[in-house]
């Protein structure tokens, strides 16, 4: 089975969805997608968030597919792990579109900020499923008697309120179509039957005004009101108590206020860990460009961090010395960092200044302090994605530089301890977790710099320069991967996904 979901998930021509649903039917598996099914057929055409409840006796066949067909499994660092709920996301090659998998093996539910509530209406929603789009829903009556009750229990709490009002703008435009459409077929009626086998607790009056309270524009007082009462008779089933609940609804909305203000980051990480992945190769391959993509294109799901290792920010240290750097520039054009290496490769000199090894230096120390500052965003659970990343291979690309001299005068041995520095701070350099060699043929990449808008852009001879160089950073740890970008940028930005899905 596995390899033939394998042969089926490389098929373009089948979309990622379907081949999921079409695999868990003939597998047998009991699933069904159990809310939010006036959206589905959208969802099911562009991909997006499904919510899928699985039976708890097929989970690890469940799980196994999913592996196959290449999903792999996120953890919320707001929220936190949820006892049967789990994330999953998978690439759709053919559309490029995420697909996530919000699976449910027990129907833990409630409000958007915390899901206090179990209720064991498992075998109901799973039994004599409908189908939308080739997709098992529940029947629609135990569908609306959820949607009601989820609905409901938001207008307890402001917070919640407050959040609803966000995700539906546009009044209760969203919530009374979705409640309109569940109302068909005398389906409330049918409802009071559900609740008395299922949810013996909620009485059926309140229900019935529950769903007034939704059709029409009942005052927030009002909706506060009939909620406040059905969460009362829903406290059986909470998962936290009154106090708890409310430190935990409050925790999380300050979290997300603060992840907010700090840029919205996606709060979904890679189960399995970060990872550190490096663009390196010499100029005009295209690297920051694929850079720049692919954090777009992970940022959309996961916490992403993008850096620039071959010009670090400055550190305490080396603040006030980077400062200088302009001025330094226009009175000592010979010590330019481009010169200097421009003469050791060509071999025009066999030393270096004292001003350039002070420089090495000090760039060698902010390369460091970012490197090990992104290794821990890594370590944490992020993903970073780096543009360079350099090495302590003397004399390859943004990497150590300094030799030590053979000259034992006083100059000589103050550049051989800097040279000793320099190689120490590039060997203290945390190595990336995944490289990807960008190459390009050296004409191609002269002719991409000629074209590049970039203020100080490098000559023709600089380009040259940078690909004729023999010497090639290692990174004997990380996996590392050969990216030929002289093809239409399409084809090596599917091919860049491809990798780097394959590896988180």
């Amino acid at each position: 089975m596995i390899s033939e979901l394998k042969r089926r998930s490389a098929d373009m021509t089948m979309a990622l969805i379907d081949c999921l649903v079409d695999t868990l039917q003939r597998e047998a598996i009991t699933f069904c997608h159990w809310k939010s099914n006036f959206h589905l057929k959208e969802a099911l055409a562009k991909g997006g968030d499904l919510d899928l409840l699985v039976a708890r006796k097929d989970a690890e066949r469940f799980e196994g597919v999913l592996a196959a067909l290449g999903f792999k499994r996120a953890v919320d660092s707001v929220q936190g792990s949820i006892p049967s709920v789990l994330h999953f996301y998978g690439l759709d090659h053919g559309s490029g579109e995420w697909v996530h998998l919000h699976v449910y093996y027990r129907v833990v539910t409630g409000e958007s900020l915390l899901k206090n509530y179990h209720f064991p209406v498992e075998e109901l929603l799973l039994q004599n499923p409908g189908q939308v789009g080739g997709m098992p829903v529940p029947h629609q009556p135990s569908e609306l008697m959820l949607f009601v009750i989820r609905t409901m229990l938001k207008h307890a709490s402001f917070l919640e309120y407050l959040l609803l009002r966000r995700l539906d703008g546009a009044g209760y435009t969203a919530v009374r179509g979705e409640l309109e459409s569940l109302l068909a077929d005398d389906s409330a009626a049918r409802c009071s039957e559900l609740l008395a086998q299922w949810l013996p607790s909620v009485e059926r009056d309140l229900f019935h005004e529950c769903i007034h309270a939704l059709q029409t524009d009942a005052s927030f007082l009002r909706r506060f009101w009939l909620a406040t009462r059905l969460r009362r008779q829903l406290k059986t089933y909470n998962r936290y108590s009154f106090v708890s609940a409310t430190l935990l609804r409050a925790t999380l909305f300050l979290k997300l206020t603060l992840r907010r203000l700090q840029g919205g980051k996606k709060p979904k990480q890679p189960a399995s860990g970060g990872a550190l992945i490096a663009f390196v190769g010499p100029e005009a391959t295209g690297k920051s460009t694929l850079v720049k993509e692919t954090a777009d294109w992970l940022g959309q799901v996961f916490d992403v961090r993008s850096a620039h290792l071959g010009k670090p920010p400055s550190t305490w240290l080396t603040f006030l010395p980077n400062l200088t750097v302009p001025l330094v520039r226009r009175l000592a054009p010979r010590h330019r960092t481009s010169r200097v290496e421009n003469d050791l490769d060509d071999r025009k000199t066999r030393s270096v200044s004292l001003l350039y090894g002070l420089r090495s230096v000090l760039v060698a120390w902010d390369r460091r302090a970012l490197a090990m500052k992104l290794r821990r965003t890594a370590t944490h659970g992020g993903i970073v994605i780096c543009d360079r990343y350099p090495s302590a291979t003397i004399g390859a690309m943004d990497s150590a530089r300094l030799q030590v001299p053979a000259d034992r005068s006083v100059r000589g041995r103050l550049l051989g301890s800097w040279a000793r520095l320099e190689n120490r701070l590039y060997r203290q350099i945390p190595p990336p977790d995944v490289v990807i060699r960008v190459t390009v043929p050296v004409d191609v990449a002269i002719e991409r710099n000629r074209e590049r808008q970039k203020n100080g852009k490098e000559n023709d001879a600089y380009v040259l320069r940078r690909h004729m160089t023999s010497l090639v950073p290692e990174f004997l740890t990380a996996r590392t991967f050969d990216l030929d970008s002289n093809q239409p940028i399409a084809q090596t930005v599917s091919s860049v996904r491809q990798i780097v899905w394959d590896v988180l």
